[in-house]
């Protein structure tokens, strides 16, 4: 008899997730799965991105899973259909996939080798300049590289770097002069908040380019927890 509940129990907590599973949340990415009517809205914001003055970073707010992801598949579709693909580009940066492999720490230089790459900037020379921030962002996580078996290149300690990413930046804004880019960064309160806020910073204080659009999906509590954790109480 015990034997029979138990095997009820264990089919029931299986149909349950099953359940479960089948309601996961898959962001839509086209107007005819809009059931919610975001494409609206969508139409608006494309406007807005293919108007506004650039440079600009806009954040879409919302809880994880209210649709952000969705509401910018709608605003793509309206952005490049309304624009020639030459002139205006939409490109999306999934920070969970990056951080899903314990590479968080890297996701400013992640994204800028995106960048390079995305529009014909990312050299040799800027290959080796990425390579070199890799390193010194690894140096951070050791008290000193020969502890742990790293060799460390001399280059990475160069004092020219903030030269070779002024260099890059310039050759990006000459290279996509007269186009209008739009970057989306998605799933970034899905990483640790100090490391969200990291991003924001970059996006705001470092990467100076004069074509782009940053949108930056964030849930506000992510942002309010990095801060606090970046606050020093005197």
């Amino acid at each position: 008899m015990n034997k029979e509940k138990k095997e009820t129990n264990m089919n029931s907590d299986f149909d349950n997730l099953k359940n479960t599973l089948s309601r996961v949340e898959v962001p839509i990415d086209n107007v005819e799965h809009d059931k919610f009517r975001y494409n609206k809205n969508a139409e608006g914001f494309a406007k807005f991105l293919e108007k506004c003055e650039m440079p600009i970073t806009v954040s879409i707010q919302g809880d994880w899973g209210s649709g952000k992801t969705s509401f910018m598949n709608l605003v793509r579709n309206n952005f490049l259909d309304n624009n020639s693909k030459e002139q205006n580009e939409f490109y999306k940066f999934d920070a969970w996939q990056f951080s899903a492999f314990g590479s968080e720490e890297f996701l400013p230089i992640f994204l800028l080798e995106e960048i390079a790459e995305n529009t014909g900037c990312k050299s040799k020379q800027a290959t080796r300049f990425f390579e070199e921030l890799k390193s010194i962002s690894i140096l951070k996580l050791v008290e000193t590289g020969s502890n742990y078996g790293i060799k460390i290149d001399p280059s990475v300690f160069d004092s020219n770097h903030a030269q070779k990413r002024e260099k890059l930046i310039n050759s990006i804004n000459e290279k996509t002069s007269g186009r209008r880019i739009v970057y989306f960064i998605d799933d970034l309160d899905r990483v640790k908040p100090e490391v969200a806020i990291e991003m924001l910073e970059v996006i705001k204080s470092v990467l100076n380019l004069k074509n782009f659009i940053f949108v930056v999906a964030i849930d506000l509590e992510v942002i309010r927890k990095g801060l606090e954790k970046n606050l020093v109480i005197i």
